[in-house]
């Protein structure tokens, strides 16, 4: 069976990105949803995905999660400090190349990596893009303790977090190809097997890195538009 134009642009954007051997089967779309805590509903309608979040934390077990161009997720949420956790539990990489939106906070989090490709468009209140895991039950007490030897998170595209809000790229190894804006809020880049990060609200109020990690690397090689940045 032959690959449709658009699950073989996903998986070229991959391949760039972190040097997979061979082309695989990288279908469009998130797929294998399992809410896991709090509530959600998930609804598709040809390219267009909806999850609409009903509690304040929402943890969702993804088999994929990927956004092909001229694709979009939205997460509609209770508010900006409501959390949406997305675990992808497959073998592959996740490939945003559409347009991912949320009014609240999205954790994304895949070890196998994450890249935001060229022609991404990621307009949240706050996110974090990680290769490290997050437990449920830390997550839904409020402790966000990431921990991990998951591979590399890139952005090529364009990553705007609400006004006050924040963007985290966490993994290993981290690569800045884009744009990342946080207008009065906070932009991290930060490379490690274990990090600690403190929210309030809407707001990043510090994050700790385990500066340990042998071959953690931060790479920022475009615009980080913020009123704070940080790289660990």
């Amino acid at each position: 069976m032959m690959k449709s134009p658009t699950r073989r642009r996903i998986a070229q954007a991959v391949l760039l990105a972190f040097g997979i051997a061979q082309a695989a089967q990288v279908p469009a779309m998130p797929t294998g949803a399992a809410v896991t805590a709090g509530g959600a509903s998930i609804s598709s309608s040809g390219s267009n995905m909806t999850i609409n979040q009903s509690t304040p934390k929402a943890a969702i077990n993804w088999q994929q999660f990927n956004i092909a161009p001229g694709e979009s997720v939205r997460f509609v949420q209770p508010g900006t400090s409501a959390i949406a956790l997305n675990r992808v539990l497959g073998q592959d990489p996740s490939a945003i190349l559409g347009r991912l939106s949320a009014n609240g906070q999205v954790f994304l989090l895949n070890p196998n990596g994450v890249l935001f490709g060229k022609g991404a468009q990621v307009d949240v209140g706050g996110i974090v893009a990680s290769t490290l895991n997050l437990s449920d039950a830390d997550f839904l007490a409020g402790r966000y303790g990431f921990s991990g030897q998951g591979g590399t998170v890139t952005n090529q595209g364009t990553i705007e977090a609400a006004e006050g809000g924040y963007v985290v790229l966490l993994a290993p190894r981290v690569a800045n190809e884009g744009v990342i804006s946080a207008r009065l809020g906070t932009a991290a880049m930060a490379a490690g097997e274990q990090a600690t990060l403190t929210l309030s609200g809407n707001k990043l109020l510090a994050i700790a890195v385990d500066r340990d990690a042998v071959g953690a690397l931060v790479a920022n090689r475009q615009l980080i538009q913020r009123m704070a940045v940080r790289s660990f």
